[in-house]
């Protein structure tokens, strides 16, 4: 459900306790609630344009993906399980997905929105064991040496042949290894013998819950509690490789800091995709902040204003295209020169979303759309902000204030004020025809 879709139905229910009722009757409680809820709205989504506010992220697709029969239960906390994995692993549209991955979270969800919390577990640590298959293969391809010298040391189910990680076959081929077994492999990335330890603790733990113990169904309360230990526990795992994505994203803004909008933002897409980025990979990067970045980096320091607008143009494309929450303070973060940047040799996008005119409208209801050709350059990509009394051309970067600039009572053609009716154009027109 879109954010659009979500406040309109958010009003239709108010309306239904309401709609009739006189203002004055209106408890106070419920009008200080709506001011409330509508300036957290602003706050939240009141610099969006029209089209991000109402676009279907991943975010939303995956909802819609596992449709429930009781429409007011919130399974969002079963879906983060899914957040962990590569976005092309879960991004059920396209095609490209992990089947097994799908079949089990429908699982999960089917059977928590059935009441049967003990299955639902079960099959949500499978997904977090997925997870762990996942953390190996990807460590592998970044360590390789430090990985495999570990990985050597693992045993296998009794007569199982272990996986040979130089050629395994797909990447649950590690469900060959003892769950306990697995995670030892990570101690040679930094992950703490105690959390070793815990995880062991915590299969074990699981393991009550898989046999026929004679015990009852788990109730929701502690259903709840055994998804918050493992989304915990993959936090743990994925918090391993953050250095190496952090890393990945510092590189990648090194390499376009002189480039266009428009180029950058069609090479956002292969970035996430070509590194297996996750819906949590992209919220760690989104939140890391300008000042992190500079500090990480010599040269990102010493190029502020381009670092701070790649970094804009990425939480923007994120929240977009895949739902990830904007960062507190964000809509400070886009200043004059980022909106410069964001929409060069594109003034109408910017009209249209950044001042909030519809052309078409405009113009129906009478006013003037402020589009003009600048005077300096000759490209019509010079925008009039009436709020602020100025001009700027979106091509060549030229600013005017109202007073620098007239119209030719001619021809109607923005012309430097010089104290002149007419512009140079119309003056040498008018001469010709002596």
């Amino acid at each position: 459900m879109g954010k659009l879709e979500k406040g309109k139905k958010a009003i239709e229910k108010t309306l239904e306790k309401i709609g009739d009722v006189p203002i004055s009757e209106i408890p106070a409680e419920m009008i200080e609630r709506g001011r409330a809820a509508t300036e957290s709205l602003i706050a939240k989504y009141g610099h969006l344009t029209v089209r991000a506010i109402n676009a279907v992220t991943f975010k939303d697709e995956l909802r819609d993906a596992f449709p429930i029969f009781n429409d007011e239960l919130d399974t969002d906390f079963l879906l983060e399980l899914l957040y962990f994995f590569p976005i092309d692993k879960t991004y059920i549209s396209t095609g490209s997905y992990d089947q097994y991955l799908y079949d089990l979270e429908k699982t999960v969800i089917d059977n928590y929105d059935s009441g049967n919390y003990q299955v639902s577990f079960f099959y949500a640590h499978l997904i977090f064991m997925s997870y762990a298959y996942y953390c190996l293969e990807l460590a592998y391809s970044i360590w390789p040496d430090r990985i495999k010298d570990q990985y050597d040391l693992l045993n296998a189910y009794g007569s199982r042949n272990k996986p040979n990680i130089e050629h395994h076959e797909n990447t649950y081929s590690f469900s060959k290894i003892p769950e306990k077994e697995i995670f030892k492999v990570f101690y040679a990335i930094g992950l703490d013998v105690q959390f070793i330890q815990q995880l062991s603790g915590y299969v074990d733990k699981r393991d009550d819950y898989a046999h026929a113990s004679g015990e009852g169904n788990l109730s929701e309360q502690a259903f709840r509690q055994n998804i918050k230990t493992i989304i915990g526990n993959m936090n743990t795992l994925r918090d391993l490789f953050l250095p190496y994505l952090k890393s990945l994203y510092i590189e990648f803004m090194l390499e376009r800091l002189d480039v266009d909008y428009d180029v950058v933002t069609d090479n956002f897409n292969d970035f996430v995709f070509d590194n297996s980025l996750s819906i949590c990979d992209l919220d760690y990067l989104c939140h890391l902040g300008v000042k992190n970045l500079q500090e990480s980096n010599e040269t990102l320091k010493t190029n502020y204003q381009a670092t701070r607008n790649i970094h804009c143009a990425f939480i923007e494309y994120c929240n977009d295209n895949d739902g990830i929450a904007l960062p507190d303070g964000y809509p400070s973060l886009r200043n004059e020169k980022y909106l410069f940047y964001r929409y060069k040799n594109h003034a109408k996008e910017f009209i249209e979303n950044e001042l909030g005119i519809n052309e078409y409208r405009c113009v129906k209801d009478g006013g003037e759309f402020p589009l003009y050709e600048c005077p300096e350059c000759r490209d019509e990509q010079l925008v009039f902000d009436a709020e602020r009394g100025k001009y700027h051309c979106f091509s060549c970067g030229h600013n005017f204030t109202d007073e620098d600039l007239s119209f030719c009572e001619r021809c109607g053609r923005l012309m430097y004020n010089k104290g002149e009716p007419i512009c140079d154009n119309c003056i040498r027109d008018t001469f010709a025809r002596i």
